[in-house]
């Protein structure tokens, strides 16, 4: 590491990114902290230290080591920067300077979206599941879409099971109202969790039209405990509020986000102001399960859930 800063300090040099005070300055601390590795290597192999601390000094001096180089690295760009600012004009520094901006603003935004989107969380937990006998599932409850400021229909259910999930959203898609089910389901949302949510890059999942498509990342999968089996540790969400608040706290969910949606899984039956679009659907209970298309109504695929509280983990 010694022999490799010291080499690009003199290109620096010579090149008169840095000045003679510069240079003998970052000399002397690059070859200060290299003595300082010396000797603990020294220390060490006299046994004058443990492995435990050799280990520990050692990844602080070379953090220190890297710490000059990136200080190295921020001074010889602010020297170029502001030789480049002397040779310019003033309207050409001007019109560098807001391309430079632009460009360097558009990217970090890309850049801290794509990150945020695309993030990991390590221990989030199964999906607690309360099946509903078959006498608890006998009552119907009834929720007018108007009321929650939806569009018009009217939504009958039963309550399968209690359920409460958590989840970072892997991908998520907003309905609007071209059918009943946009209607009653405005939000679908893919959440992970476990080795999945710990571990992003092993699939690519995108929503298309209520239909949740993950592509494996074989290289990853094949590294991890669960293997195929990480398939059952995603989900894909239909979302029916309970209220206003919620359709408003369910529009407002963005990719990334760590949620917890509660609620229960149902059965349902929907009707808008044409009766022509009612449908009935059934949730999914199981996470194992995959269908092709919403509206398979075998109790395989997708979970419908009523949403009762959302709340962010973050």
């Amino acid at each position: 590491m010694k022999d490799e800063m010291l080499r690009e300090l003199d290109k620096d040099f010579n090149d008169k990114n840095l000045s003679k005070e510069q240079y003998e300055r970052f000399r002397n601390m690059i070859i200060g902290k290299a003595d300082q590795l010396d000797k603990l290597r020294m220390d060490h192999d006299t046994g004058k230290i443990s492995d435990d601390d050799f280990f520990r000094w050692n990844e602080e001096i070379s953090n220190d080591m890297r710490k000059i180089g990136a200080e190295r690295r921020h001074m010889v760009d602010k020297n170029i920067d502001y030789r480049k600012k002397k040779i310019e004009g003033k309207f050409g520094r001007r019109v560098l300077l807001t391309v430079v901006l632009l460009i360097t603003v558009g990217v970090s935004v890309w850049f801290a979206y794509y990150s945020y989107a695309h993030r990991s969380i390590a221990d989030i937990p199964e999906p607690i599941q309360v099946d509903y006998t078959a006498e608890e599932r006998e009552p119907y409850y009834f929720v007018e879409g108007q009321k929650i400021g939806r569009p018009e229909y009217h939504l009958r259910m039963q309550y399968i099971a209690s359920y409460d999930i958590k989840g970072v959203v892997v991908a998520s898609k907003h309905y609007g109202e071209e059918t009943a089910f946009d209607k009653a389901f405005p939000v679908d949302l893919g959440l992970a969790w476990g080795e999945y949510a710990a571990n992003r890059d092993a699939l690519d999942c995108r929503l298309g039209y209520r239909k949740l498509t993950c592509h494996p990342n074989r290289e990853v999968i094949s590294r991890l405990k669960s293997g195929r089996q990480i398939y059952n540790l995603v989900s894909n969400n239909h979302l029916t509020p309970a209220s206003e608040e919620i359709y408003h706290k369910l529009m407002s969910i963005k990719d990334g986000n760590y949620v917890e949606i509660k609620g229960y899984l149902i059965s349902i039956s929907l009707t808008d102001s044409s009766s022509s679009q009612a449908f009935e659907a059934v949730s999914s209970t199981s996470r194992s399960d995959h269908m092709d298309s919403v509206f398979d109504t075998s109790n395989t695929g997708c979970e419908l859930i009523y949403v009762t509280s959302v709340e962010w983990l973050d």
